[in-house]
Protein backbone atom coordinates (compact mmCIF):
# COMPACT_ATOMS: atom_id res chain seq x y z
CA UNK A 1 0.00 0.00 0.00
CA UNK A 2 1.61 3.42 -0.97
CA UNK A 3 2.37 5.53 2.17
CA UNK A 4 3.54 8.43 0.13
CA UNK A 5 2.02 11.65 2.23
CA UNK A 6 -0.42 14.13 0.18
CA UNK A 7 1.16 16.67 -1.82
CA UNK A 8 0.26 20.30 0.59
CA UNK A 9 -1.50 22.55 -2.08
CA UNK A 10 0.26 25.42 -2.71
CA UNK A 11 1.24 28.03 -0.66
CA UNK A 12 -1.85 31.11 -1.43
CA UNK A 13 0.67 34.70 -1.67
CA UNK A 14 -1.80 37.41 -0.55
CA UNK A 15 -1.79 40.09 -3.23
CA UNK A 16 -0.87 43.59 -1.96
CA UNK A 17 -3.18 46.38 -2.18
CA UNK A 18 -2.55 48.79 -4.23
CA UNK A 19 -0.46 52.24 -2.69
CA UNK A 20 -3.10 55.15 -1.98
CA UNK A 21 -2.31 57.79 -4.66
CA UNK A 22 -1.48 60.59 -2.81
CA UNK A 23 -3.26 63.49 -2.64
CA UNK A 24 -1.65 66.88 -3.81
CA UNK A 25 -0.94 68.98 -0.78
CA UNK A 26 -3.51 72.34 -1.03
CA UNK A 27 -1.66 75.34 0.19
CA UNK A 28 -3.76 78.16 2.56
CA UNK A 29 -6.37 79.91 0.43
CA UNK A 30 -7.30 83.20 0.80
CA UNK A 31 -10.06 84.67 2.89
CA UNK A 32 -13.09 86.05 0.63
CA UNK A 33 -13.38 89.21 2.82
CA UNK A 34 -10.83 89.45 5.35
CA UNK A 35 -7.48 89.16 2.71
CA UNK A 36 -7.41 92.75 1.64
CA UNK A 37 -5.71 94.03 -1.64
CA UNK A 38 -6.08 97.56 -1.94
CA UNK A 39 -2.89 99.34 -2.79
CA UNK A 40 -4.43 101.83 0.20
CA UNK A 41 -3.69 99.29 2.95
CA UNK A 42 -0.04 100.77 3.32
CA UNK A 43 0.51 98.45 6.51
CA UNK A 44 -1.11 95.45 5.46
CA UNK A 45 0.14 92.42 6.75
CA UNK A 46 -0.93 88.24 5.65
CA UNK A 47 -1.88 86.51 8.65
CA UNK A 48 -2.61 82.65 8.53
CA UNK A 49 -4.94 80.65 10.78
CA UNK A 50 -4.88 76.90 10.07
CA UNK A 51 -5.61 77.04 6.02
CA UNK A 52 -6.48 80.45 5.22
CA UNK A 53 -5.10 83.74 4.22
CA UNK A 54 -5.70 87.09 5.97
CA UNK A 55 -4.28 90.27 4.91
CA UNK A 56 -5.01 93.17 7.11
CA UNK A 57 -4.28 96.18 8.93
CA UNK A 58 -1.03 95.51 11.36
CA UNK A 59 -1.34 98.37 13.14
CA UNK A 60 -5.51 97.86 13.73
CA UNK A 61 -4.97 94.76 14.84
CA UNK A 62 -2.16 95.43 17.18
CA UNK A 63 -3.78 98.78 18.53
CA UNK A 64 -6.91 96.87 19.45
CA UNK A 65 -5.53 94.10 21.55
CA UNK A 66 -2.31 93.13 23.72
CA UNK A 67 -2.92 89.26 22.53
CA UNK A 68 -1.97 90.43 18.92
CA UNK A 69 0.70 92.69 19.08
CA UNK A 70 2.58 90.22 21.15
CA UNK A 71 1.69 87.48 18.77
CA UNK A 72 3.26 90.14 16.35
CA UNK A 73 6.47 91.34 18.10
CA UNK A 74 7.54 88.37 17.84
CA UNK A 75 8.42 88.76 14.14
CA UNK A 76 9.44 92.08 14.29
CA UNK A 77 12.88 90.86 13.54
CA UNK A 78 12.55 89.36 10.18
CA UNK A 79 11.06 92.30 7.99
CA UNK A 80 9.93 89.31 5.51
CA UNK A 81 7.50 87.41 8.19
CA UNK A 82 4.20 88.92 6.76
CA UNK A 83 5.11 90.39 3.86
CA UNK A 84 3.59 88.13 1.34
CA UNK A 85 1.30 84.60 0.40
CA UNK A 86 4.25 82.12 0.66
CA UNK A 87 5.90 84.21 4.35
CA UNK A 88 2.45 84.69 6.26
CA UNK A 89 2.90 85.23 10.34
CA UNK A 90 1.42 82.08 11.35
CA UNK A 91 -0.76 82.51 14.34
CA UNK A 92 -0.52 79.88 17.56
CA UNK A 93 -2.64 76.73 17.01
CA UNK A 94 -4.46 77.74 19.31
CA UNK A 95 -6.41 80.40 17.45
CA UNK A 96 -8.42 78.45 14.75
CA UNK A 97 -9.63 79.93 11.72
CA UNK A 98 -13.14 79.82 13.15
CA UNK A 99 -12.41 82.00 16.24
CA UNK A 100 -10.32 84.51 14.12
CA UNK A 101 -13.19 85.42 11.48
CA UNK A 102 -15.17 85.42 14.46
CA UNK A 103 -13.38 88.20 16.16
CA UNK A 104 -12.87 90.17 12.93
CA UNK A 105 -16.39 90.25 12.03
CA UNK A 106 -17.19 91.37 15.61
CA UNK A 107 -14.74 94.28 15.82
CA UNK A 108 -15.96 95.83 12.13
CA UNK A 109 -20.10 95.13 12.50
CA UNK A 110 -21.23 96.62 15.43
CA UNK A 111 -24.43 96.20 15.86
CA UNK A 112 -27.40 98.30 17.84
CA UNK A 113 -29.62 95.79 19.21
CA UNK A 114 -26.72 92.66 19.14
CA UNK A 115 -28.40 88.95 19.80
CA UNK A 116 -27.25 87.32 22.65
CA UNK A 117 -25.12 84.39 20.95
CA UNK A 118 -22.98 87.18 19.39
CA UNK A 119 -22.92 88.86 22.72
CA UNK A 120 -21.68 85.80 24.45
CA UNK A 121 -18.83 84.72 22.06
CA UNK A 122 -17.61 88.59 21.64
CA UNK A 123 -17.17 88.49 25.32
CA UNK A 124 -15.47 85.05 25.45
CA UNK A 125 -13.36 86.65 22.72
CA UNK A 126 -12.79 89.41 24.03
CA UNK A 127 -11.76 88.27 27.75
CA UNK A 128 -9.22 85.81 25.78
CA UNK A 129 -7.26 87.78 23.50
CA UNK A 130 -7.63 91.02 25.56
CA UNK A 131 -9.83 93.11 23.20
CA UNK A 132 -10.84 96.16 25.58
CA UNK A 133 -13.02 97.78 23.07
CA UNK A 134 -14.94 94.77 21.59
CA UNK A 135 -15.12 93.69 25.74
CA UNK A 136 -16.78 96.83 26.74
CA UNK A 137 -19.61 97.16 24.25
CA UNK A 138 -20.09 93.63 24.43
CA UNK A 139 -20.61 93.43 28.22
CA UNK A 140 -22.53 96.79 28.43
CA UNK A 141 -24.85 95.63 25.85
CA UNK A 142 -25.06 92.20 27.86
CA UNK A 143 -25.97 93.46 31.01
CA UNK A 144 -28.54 95.52 30.06
CA UNK A 145 -30.55 92.90 27.71
CA UNK A 146 -30.28 91.03 31.11
CA UNK A 147 -31.27 93.59 33.65
CA UNK A 148 -34.64 94.09 30.82
CA UNK A 149 -35.16 90.75 30.92
CA UNK A 150 -34.19 89.45 27.83
CA UNK A 151 -31.50 86.92 29.03
CA UNK A 152 -31.82 83.99 31.37
CA UNK A 153 -30.02 84.72 34.37
CA UNK A 154 -28.98 80.97 34.34
CA UNK A 155 -27.28 82.01 30.67
CA UNK A 156 -25.97 85.05 32.32
CA UNK A 157 -24.28 82.94 36.02
CA UNK A 158 -22.86 80.81 33.28
CA UNK A 159 -21.30 83.51 30.73
CA UNK A 160 -19.91 85.09 34.40
CA UNK A 161 -18.14 82.77 35.83
CA UNK A 162 -16.21 81.09 32.79
CA UNK A 163 -15.47 84.30 31.63
CA UNK A 164 -14.25 85.59 34.64
CA UNK A 165 -16.58 88.60 35.37
CA UNK A 166 -17.81 88.80 38.98
CA UNK A 167 -20.20 91.51 38.52
CA UNK A 168 -22.93 89.89 37.19
CA UNK A 169 -22.92 86.49 39.17
CA UNK A 170 -24.82 88.38 42.17
CA UNK A 171 -27.85 89.98 40.58
CA UNK A 172 -27.90 86.23 38.34
CA UNK A 173 -27.89 84.61 41.57
CA UNK A 174 -30.50 87.01 43.07
CA UNK A 175 -32.79 86.79 40.52
CA UNK A 176 -32.71 83.06 39.92
CA UNK A 177 -33.40 82.73 43.61
CA UNK A 178 -36.77 84.72 42.89
CA UNK A 179 -40.24 81.95 43.27
CA UNK A 180 -41.30 83.42 39.72
CA UNK A 181 -38.12 81.18 38.25
CA UNK A 182 -38.25 77.84 39.40
CA UNK A 183 -35.77 75.34 38.81
CA UNK A 184 -37.95 72.99 36.39
CA UNK A 185 -38.34 75.91 34.16
CA UNK A 186 -34.84 75.86 32.80
CA UNK A 187 -32.80 72.87 34.40
CA UNK A 188 -33.09 70.98 31.13
CA UNK A 189 -33.46 74.04 28.53
CA UNK A 190 -30.82 73.10 25.95
CA UNK A 191 -30.51 76.77 25.24
CA UNK A 192 -29.57 77.16 28.59
CA UNK A 193 -27.73 73.98 29.79
CA UNK A 194 -25.34 74.76 27.08
CA UNK A 195 -23.87 77.80 28.98
CA UNK A 196 -23.97 76.66 32.59
CA UNK A 197 -21.97 73.76 34.40
CA UNK A 198 -23.28 70.99 36.27
CA UNK A 199 -21.35 72.76 39.72
CA UNK A 200 -23.69 75.85 38.51
CA UNK A 201 -26.89 73.95 38.42
CA UNK A 202 -26.19 71.87 41.82
CA UNK A 203 -25.68 74.82 43.95
CA UNK A 204 -28.64 77.13 42.25
CA UNK A 205 -30.63 73.71 43.21
CA UNK A 206 -29.23 73.87 46.71
CA UNK A 207 -30.46 77.38 46.86
CA UNK A 208 -33.69 76.80 45.83
CA UNK A 209 -34.21 73.65 48.52
CA UNK A 210 -32.99 75.79 51.04
CA UNK A 211 -35.76 78.70 50.38
CA UNK A 212 -38.45 76.29 49.92
CA UNK A 213 -37.39 74.90 53.44
CA UNK A 214 -37.09 77.93 55.14
CA UNK A 215 -40.58 79.32 53.91
CA UNK A 216 -42.41 75.64 55.15
CA UNK A 217 -40.77 75.72 58.43
CA UNK A 218 -42.53 78.90 59.03
CA UNK A 219 -45.44 77.71 58.46
CA UNK A 220 -45.29 75.79 61.76
CA UNK A 221 -47.69 77.53 64.35
CA UNK A 222 -45.01 79.29 66.67
CA UNK A 223 -45.73 78.25 70.30
CA UNK A 224 -47.50 81.40 72.36
CA UNK A 225 -45.68 83.49 75.07
CA UNK A 226 -48.49 84.30 77.93
CA UNK A 227 -48.03 87.09 80.23
CA UNK A 228 -49.11 84.85 83.64
CA UNK A 229 -49.68 88.06 85.13
CA UNK A 230 -51.99 89.65 82.74
CA UNK A 231 -53.63 86.41 81.09
CA UNK A 232 -55.57 84.17 83.81
CA UNK A 233 -55.71 80.31 83.48
CA UNK A 234 -59.23 80.02 82.02
CA UNK A 235 -58.35 82.36 79.20
CA UNK A 236 -55.34 81.18 77.98
CA UNK A 237 -56.92 78.35 75.89
CA UNK A 238 -58.64 81.45 73.82
CA UNK A 239 -55.63 83.26 73.95
CA UNK A 240 -53.91 80.39 72.24
CA UNK A 241 -56.83 79.18 69.58
CA UNK A 242 -57.02 83.21 68.72
CA UNK A 243 -53.36 82.92 67.92
CA UNK A 244 -53.60 80.02 66.09
CA UNK A 245 -56.48 80.62 63.77
CA UNK A 246 -54.79 84.32 63.03
CA UNK A 247 -51.56 82.36 62.14
CA UNK A 248 -53.08 79.53 60.15
CA UNK A 249 -55.70 81.67 57.89
CA UNK A 250 -53.09 84.86 57.58
CA UNK A 251 -49.77 84.02 57.43
CA UNK A 252 -49.21 80.71 56.20
CA UNK A 253 -51.55 81.82 52.93
CA UNK A 254 -49.18 84.25 52.20
CA UNK A 255 -45.66 82.32 53.09
CA UNK A 256 -47.01 79.23 50.51
CA UNK A 257 -47.44 82.09 47.86
CA UNK A 258 -45.21 81.71 45.36
CA UNK A 259 -44.20 85.21 43.15
CA UNK A 260 -42.59 88.07 43.21
CA UNK A 261 -45.11 90.90 45.60
CA UNK A 262 -43.31 92.49 47.90
CA UNK A 263 -46.35 90.84 49.97
CA UNK A 264 -44.75 87.63 50.04
CA UNK A 265 -41.64 88.02 50.46
CA UNK A 266 -40.57 86.51 53.95
CA UNK A 267 -39.03 89.95 55.01
CA UNK A 268 -42.05 91.50 54.42
CA UNK A 269 -44.34 89.07 55.87
CA UNK A 270 -42.75 88.70 59.37
CA UNK A 271 -42.12 92.94 59.57
CA UNK A 272 -45.24 94.01 58.57
CA UNK A 273 -47.99 91.43 58.60
CA UNK A 274 -46.44 89.60 62.06
CA UNK A 275 -45.03 92.23 64.04
CA UNK A 276 -47.86 94.44 63.66
CA UNK A 277 -50.45 91.92 64.07
CA UNK A 278 -54.14 92.14 65.82
CA UNK A 279 -55.30 89.63 66.42
CA UNK A 280 -59.13 89.44 68.23
CA UNK A 281 -59.55 87.26 71.22
CA UNK A 282 -56.01 87.41 72.53
CA UNK A 283 -54.49 89.42 75.73
CA UNK A 284 -52.45 92.70 74.81
CA UNK A 285 -49.45 91.30 76.31
CA UNK A 286 -49.55 87.58 75.45
CA UNK A 287 -49.95 89.15 71.46
CA UNK A 288 -46.81 91.47 72.13
CA UNK A 289 -44.81 88.89 73.61
CA UNK A 290 -45.76 86.22 70.94
CA UNK A 291 -45.07 88.84 68.22
CA UNK A 292 -42.04 90.02 69.69
CA UNK A 293 -40.48 86.10 70.03
CA UNK A 294 -41.96 85.43 66.93
CA UNK A 295 -40.06 88.28 64.43
CA UNK A 296 -36.65 87.64 66.21
CA UNK A 297 -36.74 83.75 63.91
CA UNK A 298 -33.48 84.69 61.82
CA UNK A 299 -35.73 82.58 58.74
CA UNK A 300 -37.74 86.06 58.07
CA UNK A 301 -34.06 87.09 56.88
CA UNK A 302 -33.66 83.97 54.93
CA UNK A 303 -34.25 85.51 51.64
CA UNK A 304 -31.48 87.63 52.70
CA UNK A 305 -28.56 85.32 53.67
CA UNK A 306 -29.43 82.41 51.85
CA UNK A 307 -28.93 83.85 48.06
CA UNK A 308 -25.58 85.58 49.62
CA UNK A 309 -24.21 82.19 50.45
CA UNK A 310 -25.16 81.30 46.90
CA UNK A 311 -23.19 84.10 45.66
CA UNK A 312 -19.90 83.08 48.26
CA UNK A 313 -20.10 79.77 46.68
CA UNK A 314 -20.06 80.38 42.80
CA UNK A 315 -18.45 83.66 42.59
CA UNK A 316 -15.28 84.05 40.47
CA UNK A 317 -11.98 86.46 40.38
CA UNK A 318 -12.09 89.20 38.28
CA UNK A 319 -10.24 87.76 34.36
CA UNK A 320 -8.02 90.61 34.10
CA UNK A 321 -7.32 91.61 30.62
CA UNK A 322 -3.29 93.62 29.63
CA UNK A 323 -4.16 96.94 28.23
CA UNK A 324 -2.75 97.09 24.61
CA UNK A 325 0.21 99.33 24.11
CA UNK A 326 -0.55 103.31 23.66
CA UNK A 327 0.32 104.25 20.25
Amino acid sequence: MDQTPPTPPPTQIPEQPDEPEMMPTIGPTRHPKFYCISPTLTDGIVIQAQNTLYRLSFHGLARGSHFFASVFSINNGDLKEGSSDECPIILPESITSDAFEAYLWYDTKYEENPSQEYLINAISISRSWSIQHLFGYAFDHFRRQFFLGQIHPAVVLGVARKNGIPDLIEPAVKALAKPSIPLASWCTSPGILHHVTLEDICKISRMKEKLWTARTALCKVPPIVHDLASCLQDHRNICSGSWRQFWLLEVVPRLLELNDELDSRLVWIGTDLVAKAKVEGMARLCLANTVQKVVANAGWRAEIWIPEGAVESLMVPERMMLAPDSE
